[in-house]
């Protein structure tokens, strides 16, 4: 679930706008967009009346969900889909820390952090966190206490799929 935002013109004026997309892939890698709604701008209140919306047209369950940080997101899930997992985009945990890494470092933090979400299980994809937490923790601290903080909504995706199913492959070219 993401939101692509764009600019629109209306009556003279350009105004921006967004395009509310679910995009649905099944254990076996099969995707299908199930909806696509415009909106103003991304609201929590907006993603609501989606979830709401599949639901009734029949959507019932769902392993997890991969989700950027917008504020109540989780909590919006829950609220229609109590049992589901919640998993933090990993492109997103990857742009986030830019802002505060040099910008020569960028390619140098991707690669290590390669190990973290191509790791075969949690555990190993914890013990590799914690190798570039003492890597990169004194000299670029918030970068990575985003990932220490939302730890438990980044490794939902161990409990589904391993390193060989190509769970970041499809999950970076949803976004690319």
């Amino acid at each position: 679930m993401d939101c692509i935002h764009y600019k629109v013109r209306k009556d003279g004026q350009v105004l921006s706008r967004v395009a509310y997309v679910v995009l649905g892939v099944t254990l076996d890698g099969y995707k299908d967009i199930l909806s696509i709604t415009v909106g103003v701008n991304e609201t929590s209140k907006f993603w609501l009346i989606m979830l709401n919306d599949l639901k009734n047209r029949g959507m019932q369950c769902v392993l997890f969900f991969c989700v950027d940080e917008l504020p109540y997101f989780k909590e919006v899930i829950r609220a229609i889909f109590p049992q589901s997992k919640i998993q933090r985009c990993v492109i997103h945990m990857l742009w986030n820390p830019f802002k505060y890494i040099n910008y020569n470092d960028w390619r140098k933090f991707l690669t290590d952090f390669e190990s973290v979400y191509n790791a075969l299980n949690e555990n190993a994809a914890r013990a590799e966190q914690e190798d570039i937490q003492d890597k990169w923790g004194k000299k670029d601290p918030h970068a990575i206490s985003n990932w220490e903080n939302n730890w438990q909504d980044v490794n939902s995706f161990f409990s589904f799929l391993r390193k060989s199913d190509g769970l970041c492959t499809r999950q970076i070219s949803l976004k690319g």
